[in-house]
């Protein structure tokens, strides 16, 4: 198509000088290729990165829901062999559980193993695993009123007694 300058208009990677006849006359150089300037090279470089930078995150974020990557006609990297997380330890079986039923008639809460059970006496059939324990009533003041050691059967109560001396 022509230019309104009257001359043909060079192609886009061609530069022609103002000063050049349009009918090409002889010992002139009516096209001259002119080479890609450096701005354009960076350009280029920076559009080439992006683009590749897009791809990683693209094919990250594709791995991580499970899906495959998206392909630009290049076959996907090998995928790495996932690796099982191992399994969490089982816990031990459940020791079965006994309980303590206190009681007294003076008033405190009461204590097993040393740890509150933040209840007072009476405390009928508090659950504990089976095995040895160490019972106390505790006054108001925390001081120890009474104290015992009981064993504790699976699935059987055992009442402990505290009297109004804090004896046994």
């Amino acid at each position: 198509m022509p230019a309104a300058s009257g001359r043909a208009a060079a192609p886009a990677d061609t530069v022609q000088p103002e000063d050049a006849p349009a009918d090409g006359a002889p010992g002139v150089d009516s096209a001259v290729v002119a080479a890609p300037s450096e701005a354009a090279n960076v350009e280029a470089a920076n559009v080439e990165a992006a683009n590749a930078e897009a791809a990683t995150a693209d094919a990250t974020a594709a791995g991580a829901a499970g899906e495959p990557a998206p392909s630009d006609g290049e076959a996907p990297a090998p995928a790495e062999p996932a690796v099982a997380a191992p399994a969490p330890p089982k816990p031990p079986p459940a020791r079965p559980k006994g309980y303590v039923s206190v009681s007294s008639p003076t008033p405190g809460t009461v204590y097993i193993d040393g740890v509150t059970t933040g209840k007072p006496v009476p405390l009928w059939m508090h659950a504990v695993p089976a095995g040895s324990h160490r019972i106390e009533l505790r006054g108001a003041d925390g001081r120890v009123i009474g104290a015992r050691t009981v064993d504790v059967p699976a699935r059987q109560t055992v009442p402990v007694l505290f009297r109004a001396n804090g004896g046994q």
